[in-house]
């Protein structure tokens, strides 16, 4: 798989990006509900899956990376990113800004260890 190389939009309320939608089918594959996928605009619903999302996996937007008036629940920045690339990647989804974003990778199996014959004399 070609690497993937991330780009992190600080989102809000009614943000449009081309990442939502992957950021959406990623949020659907790791069991959280973001509302209809392939809308380009962060809708409530997407807000309250990332929060359901932080919550479970006990972190939070650091205050003094997003700009002064945005509330760090309300957004979606450098923090939220790196978890839910990380969770993707653990959860065996493609990545967020992958064509297949969202879906199972396949599981790519380690070669087989060659057996080495080892002759034994046979006892008389």
């Amino acid at each position: 798989m070609p690497k993937i190389v991330h780009r992190n939009p600080l989102l809000t309320l009614a943000s449009s990006d081309d990442l939502v939608p992957d950021l959406c089918r990623v949020l659907a594959g790791l069991g959280y509900d973001p509302g209809p996928i392939g809308a380009l605009e962060v809708s409530t619903a997407v807000l309250a899956a990332v929060e359901a999302f932080r919550v479970e996996q006990q972190f939070a937007e650091d205050p003094a990376d997003l700009p002064a008036a945005t509330e760090p629940s309300s957004a979606i920045g450098a923090a939220t990113w790196c978890e839910l690339h990380a969770a993707a990647e653990r959860a065996g989804l493609y990545p967020i800004g992958h064509e297949k974003a969202g879906q199972k990778a396949p599981v790519r199996k380690a070669p087989a260890k060659r057996r080495r014959r080892t002759t034994t004399a046979k006892k008389a």
